[in-house]
């Protein structure tokens, strides 16, 4: 069975509701409504941070940033740490037993309760 073909004006404008609506520029239908996107946070930090010995653990100062459309309200990290596993705020000291690669997560929430986190494997090592 063959299927009609559509020729003319409405080829014409079927072509260009397809085109506006694969570059985003169609406009929604009637009755519909639409939202602003907007960016939760996006964290990050880098998981070769300079680390020194103390009496009972080894130390690594972690500096988190984040990205996104609004200012970030809480900064909180989880690791396999010696006293704890967790640590708060932006920039913070992590303890660790001893050296290797270690999964960090930062966890950071911005002003509208949106949440990012990141998870890396951190090398904690002395000296490098």
């Amino acid at each position: 069975m063959a299927h009609p073909t559509r020729s003319g004006p409405t080829r014409r404008r079927l072509a260009a509701v397809a085109t506006a609506t694969l570059l985003g520029l169609a406009a929604p239908l009637a009755g519909a409504t639409s939202a602003t996107a907007s960016t939760g946070p996006v964290p990050d930090f880098d998981s070769r941070p300079l680390c020194v010995i103390d009496i009972i653990a080894i130390s690594c100062f972690v500096q988190g940033t984040a990205t996104g459309s609004s200012p970030i309200v809480s900064w909180e990290w989880e690791y396999p740490g010696v006293f704890s596993n967790q640590a708060s705020g932006q920039s913070t000291l992590l303890r660790f037993e001893g050296t290797g690669v270690f999964d960090v997560t930062l966890t950071v929430t911005d002003s509208q309760n949106r949440t990012g986190s990141v998870t890396k494997p951190m090398v904690v090592e002395i000296g490098g």
